[in-house]
């Protein structure tokens, strides 16, 4: 029997008949392309079955749905074609799928091969309406996973290709790819690299125009810079002598002043005509000099900066300065290959000592940003309502006047794109049409609130700037970069759902905001909802617009945030250095996205396990700025997870002295207290603030209380404190909220043998939306609603082992394994591994369980450390003693709250000891178990046992 899926649906049984009373049927269509896609990942269980195609009904009647479906497939099929042994179900080995096929050949090398194989989607064009969207997700994921696999096999057997020099190979592969990925700009080099190797420039400057052509008209983009860069040197290299020298002259004429007819070139005299066909060596030679020429006339990559717009209107009130300097940043994007600096970052380099002299301010902040040229100018009022604006572009280097424009109007934003196309004329550079341009708004007054609230959000006057933004939105609600700085007040002011309202009212309005600030929007949108294409995103800022650290610092946290810690370091590291000059500028007065940058680098290295480094940045970070609060807490986060208490204590207190009204240290002692093992400090401290009649104060107190208790061992304490801070949160925030935050009771639970109220509370915890706020609910939120459904289901799943329901526990891996793909955090991503290895271990297949517990590690300080501790367990037991250290000891160096909260410090000591033993190691597991001997010394009953067990094995 042959199935094809592949851009065709067909079903052609062993008699040579087809079977279109399946493909008639949707859902059993769907279950048959499921089972045949999973054909090479072994049988299916029927439970994983009825999850994905009944979801709307109860078990026993999902599961009657399910025989039936299955009874029509054997009979539409053949009874041999759908097996089932018990609760799993398969295809025969013997029935041929294309989908199997193509990853066959793919993986045996032959890419041509699996190109023809591959004629279209997997399941092109279908949909069922009555499926799970787990199994919806499954099919977009599948289709994905399927055109990147032919893609990447086609550009791997290319390079192969190209290699040995068979150059119409590697052009028909690249063909077939640019019809899978028609606006992959990688494919399209490669492709007009290919075509200049070949010799035929023509073809690729034609293929590059209408590629271009394509992308602006369905994308509303232009190519990236360096797309552009090698089609610009294509177009020069394939040019006539005679164009090339025509756009020389009329350049020397436009820089002399000269006027030219719009349109029309100026020809030189016959006698000075060259011909192609009859150049001597001398032409050739003439020809280099005028290219020559042409370079240097033009401007190696400026930087403009816009300085100050003096007003000289009379009309102070309406800002116009303010409000011109504005449009002509935003006006400016519209000049090929210019870099502008945006207002946001030279309001970055502005030094609040400057703020009386603006002018001065301005240049000295363009100066530090990097900006090689600045636009000054002066605005003034003439009769009849009209306004003249004076411009001037001066070079930051030697402070020489490098051209002027002058522009008379009545419309600010039209004097403002006038003068731009002027300035482009006088810089040789092509203006784009006015629907590119930046910021857009057509109000004056938006424009000018706009620009207000941008310097005071870089003041750090947050509530100021929200409403300033706020008030340029009543103005123009189509004003997207208004929306999205306000979302970032609001967020700076912890207003989540205020930030949510925003973000979604920028999203709305993004069309009106030019190509960067587009990308910038859409990053801080898929950020804000955990949503998958924020790496995407934030990939594409980065390269199309490499000169600004947004793109490097949203990439940077992207790629934080999905686990590649070491890539997500240089980048924001990178968009640091870019920034390095205000670093040396802050004095706590003004945001620094420079220091943002820092401070993820550092917590990169911290989720590496890579502390030495964490420190070095954070103190090279001090050397620069001795005041920095940032730096210093950055540096007492690395201290104490080294251990080093009074440091780290010493370095907070640091931090909080450059903090206006400082900070209460309590429970900072506390933290490092518990830490350091100090648990009688700890709770000394605790249970005074938890008397505090401030619910903020109790609560922290209560949270802080129920980890120094666990560490001890004092799970009944433990769990009547759970409870009291249950209530407490219930009365602050809600019954959902309280049970949102149940996850330190249910653990407690667990470890005190309550399984069954445990498990009952998990799925309590499982039933509630993950927030109340009505501006996170809907498709859009699916992201945020995945990180949360996926961490309650993860610590359900070991209430559910614990009690040995190894169905459930299978289930709730599959489960989990499609919710964590709709996360863009890795630890979500990777968690079915966790519980699939839990799952090994309680069926005995401890080498099965290895496997998939090493996929489950996101980071060996900073994921699920819990996974950390069965790992460590199972490799010591297994004779891998020096592994099982490797893997345990960074564990000790999570956060307590978050990594640590799951399995205590002093479980991990306990395991520490018997891997060191075993290791040989005689010393380190004395105290490891020492430490284990006084912190379970008062524990409940079965933990002091273990802490009487841990004192012998510390003596001997």
């Amino acid at each position: 029997m042959r199935i094809r899926f592949l851009g065709r649906c067909e079903i052609l049984l062993a008699t040579g008949e087809r079977a279109d009373t399946i493909i008639a049927q949707p859902k059993r269509l769907a279950l048959l392309a499921y089972l045949a896609a999973s054909m090479s990942h072994g049988p299916r269980t029927r439970d994983r079955l009825v999850a994905l195609f009944w979801p709307e009904l109860d078990d026993a009647t999902a599961r009657h749905a399910l025989r039936q479906a299955l009874y029509h497939l054997r009979q539409a099929l053949g009874a041999d074609v759908v097996l089932s042994q018990g609760d799993f179900v398969e295809l025969a080995p013997n029935v041929d799928c294309d989908v199997q096929e193509f990853e066959r050949v793919l993986a045996q090398g032959r890419a041509e091969t699996a190109l023809e194989l591959y004629v279209g989607e997997f399941l092109d064009g279908f949909h069922a309406s009555d499926v799970s969207a787990e199994f919806s997700q499954w099919l977009d994921d599948e289709r994905q996973r399927l055109r990147n696999a032919a893609i990447e096999g086609a550009l791997q057997s290319a390079t192969a290709a190209e290699q040995h020099g068979d150059l119409p190979r590697v052009d028909r592969l690249l063909r077939r790819v640019a019809e899978l990925a028609p606006f992959d700009e990688r494919v399209l080099r490669r492709r007009l690299e290919v075509l200049e190797r070949s010799s035929d420039r023509a073809s690729a400057v034609l293929l590059f125009d209408q590629f271009a052509d394509r992308l602006r008209r369905e994308l509303d983009v232009d190519p990236s810079p360096e797309t552009r860069a090698l089609a610009a040197r294509l177009r020069t290299a394939n040019e006539p002598i005679e164009i090339r020298r025509h756009a020389t002259v009329r350049h020397n004429e436009l820089s002399e002043g000269r006027p030219i007819v719009a349109g029309k070139l100026p020809v030189p005299s016959k006698a000075r005509r060259p011909y192609v066909a009859w150049l001597s060596a001398a032409g050739f030679a003439a020809a280099a000099i005028v290219l020559a020429v042409k370079g240097a006339a033009r401007d190696p990559q400026p930087v403009l900066a816009v300085g100050g717009i003096s007003d000289r209107t009379g009309m102070d009130s309406l800002r116009l300065g303010l409000t011109m300097r504005g449009l002509l940043a935003s006006e400016l994007l519209r000049i090929r290959d210019l870099a502008v600096l945006s207002e946001g970052r030279l309001l970055e380099f502005r030094l609040p000592t400057d703020a009386l002299n603006e002018q001065h301010a301005l240049t000295e902040a363009a100066r530090r940003a990097g900006a090689t040229d600045i636009i000054e100018g002066t605005l003034y009022r003439l009769r009849r309502d009209s306004l003249r604006l004076d411009l001037r572009r001066v070079s930051l280097a030697n402070n020489l006047l490098r051209g002027s424009v002058t522009v008379i109007g009545r419309d600010p934003f039209a004097m403002a794109a006038e003068a731009v196309e002027r300035l482009g004329e006088r810089m040789a550079r092509e203006v784009l049409p006015n629907a590119v341009a930046g910021v857009s708004t057509q109000s004056l007054s938006a424009r000018r609130l706009y620009q207000e609230g941008l310097q005071a959000f870089y003041a750090l006057d947050f509530t100021g700037a929200l409403r300033l933004f706020e008030s340029a939105l009543s103005d123009d609600s189509t004003f997207a970069m208004a929306a999205l700085h306000a979302s970032r007040a609001a967020l700076w002011r912890n207003d989540y759902s205020r930030r949510a309202e925003l973000l979604r009212h920028a999203v709305r309005a993004v069309s009106h905001a030019s190509d960067r600030e587009r990308l910038i929007i859409l990053a801080d949108w898929a950020e804000a909802r955990n949503d998958t294409t924020w790496r995407a995103v934030a990939e594409t800022l980065a390269v199309r617009y490499p000169a600004e650290p947004d793109g490097a610092y949203a990439l940077g946290r992207a790629l934080l945030w999905r686990g590649d810690f070491v890539r997500a370091r240089q980048l924001l590291l990178d968009a640091a250095a870019r920034d390095s000059a205000a670093l040396v500028l802050r004095s706590g007065s003004a945001w620094c996205r420079a220091c943002d940058a820092l401070y993820a680098a550092i917590t990169a290295d911290l989720l590496a396990d890579s502390l030495g480094s964490a420190e070095s940045i954070a103190r090279k970070w001090l050397k620069i700025d001795s005041t920095s609060a940032g730096a210093f807490g950055a540096l007492a986060e690395v201290l104490q997870r080294q251990g080093k208490i009074q440091e780290a204590l010493s370095a907070a207190q640091l931090s909080w002295r450059h903090i206006p009204g400082g900070i209460d240290d309590a429970e900072l002692r506390a933290k490092l207290a518990i830490r350091a093992g100090d648990y009688a400090s700890a709770d000394g401290i605790l249970t005074r603030r938890a008397a505090d009649l401030r619910p903020d104060v109790q609560a922290e107190a209560l949270w802080w209380q129920m980890v120094s208790l666990r560490q001890q061992g004092r799970m009944q304490e433990a769990l009547g404190i759970a409870r009291r801070f249950r209530i407490a949160t219930q009365q602050r925030q809600g019954a959902n909220a309280a049970l949102r935050s149940s996850s330190h009771q249910q653990r407690s639970l667990i470890d005190v043998g309550r399984v069954t109220e445990a498990t009952a509370l998990g799925d309590s915890m499982l039933s509630v939306q993950h927030t109340d706020s009505a501006h996170f609910a809907g498709e859009e939120w699916a992201g945020g609603v995945a990180r949360y459904r996926s961490w309650t289901m993860l610590h359900l799943a070991e209430s559910v082992a614990a009690s040995g329901d190894t169905v459930r526990l299978r289930r709730l891996a599959d489960s989990l394994e499609v919710t964590g793909r709709v996360s863009a955090f890795g630890r979500d991503q990777l968690a079915h591994y966790h519980v699939r290895g839990l799952l090994f271990l309680a069926r005995g297949d401890t080498a099965a369980a290895l496997r998939v517990l090493r996929a489950a590690i996101y980071s060996p300080t900073g994921g699920y450390t819990r996974t950390n501790y069965v790992l460590g367990r199972v490799l010591t037991a297994r004779g891998q003693a020096t592994a099982a250290i490797t893997v345990l000891e960074p564990a000790l160096r999570g956060d307590l709250q978050a990594s640590n909260l799951y399995v205590t410090r002093t479980e991990l000591h306990e395991a520490l000891g018997e891997a060191y033993a075993k290791a040989g190691e005689r010393i380190q597991a004395r105290d490891a178990f020492r430490r284990v001997a006084a912190a379970w010394a008062g524990g409940d009953l079965p933990y002091r046992s273990r802490a009487a067990r841990a004192a012998r094995l510390a003596r001997y």
